[in-house]
């Protein structure tokens, strides 16, 4: 099992590696960092995903795997890149062969994609055979930088993050759930997904509105304060249970 690595939001979600599913669309990121990474040699990857796609929970996930493996490893939030670059932070000096995962890429890039930061970072990772890996919610058209940076980040290798398949959705649902607090039962799971777009923001975007029902029915989820989630704008309509 891989060592856990947790990271705490102001909005009390709890990122843990060992809750993270490695499902079908974001199998083929996971092998490719880490075959980068056994390879010890030096790549920069950009990997894009849409809102609620997961991004942060695999940048949290892929640093505790490689950490597994030996691969010393760092994951640094778009602020937390920005101070450790300008040096502000007390983060140490890259080792050799280190990774290092930057979630809100896409920010971090808008923030510093006129100047040279990015260049800095890039080499940096160069010189010690190490490995970068940014996790963006825009594709690399889409960034608000230069022409420069977009074509240095072309130039690595750029993934997405894709939909999971049918067989995810039911333990992707329990594990949504369970991060915020609630345990959800094989039926109830099989409700909710009869009655809510199967796909993972939808499924992110449900178990929030459960919180809307007020502290205690949220807890206690019946099958009434699930319909009354389900029939909230956004949701698909209701079939028969």
């Amino acid at each position: 099992m891989n060592p856990q690595l947790a990271l705490q939001f102001s909005h009390a979600l709890r990122y843990s590696s060992d809750s993270f599913l490695v499902h079908q669309g974001v199998q083929g990121v996971v092998d490719t960092v880490m075959l980068l990474a056994r390879e010890s040699r030096s790549s920069m990857v950009y990997v894009s995903g849409g809102e609620s796609s997961g991004k942060t929970h695999l940048g949290v996930y892929l640093t505790a795997a490689l950490r597994a493996c030996d691969v010393r490893a760092r994951f640094l939030a778009a602020e937390e890149a920005s101070a450790w670059l300008n040096g502000e932070s007390e983060r140490h000096a890259l080792e050799f062969g280190e990774c290092v995962v930057i979630d809100d890429a896409d920010l971090f890039i808008a923030r510093h994609g006129e100047s040279g930061i990015i260049s800095d970072l890039t080499e940096r990772v160069r010189q010690v055979h190490g490995l970068l890996v940014m996790l963006g919610g825009r594709s690399i058209p889409e960034l608000k930088a230069s022409g420069q940076v977009k074509s240095r980040l072309e130039a690595g290798i750029v993934l997405f993050i894709d939909a999971p398949a049918e067989n995810d959705l039911d333990k992707l649902l329990a594990s949504i759930a369970r991060q915020r607090g609630v345990r959800l039962t094989q039926s109830k799971r099989s409700f909710i997904l009869r009655r809510v777009a199967r796909t993972l923001p939808s499924l992110v975007e449900y178990v929030n509105r459960l919180g809307d029902v007020g502290r205690e029915a949220y807890l206690s989820t019946s099958f009434g304060v699930l319909s009354e989630a389900a029939s909230e704008p956004g949701a698909r309509p209701l079939e028969a249970a």
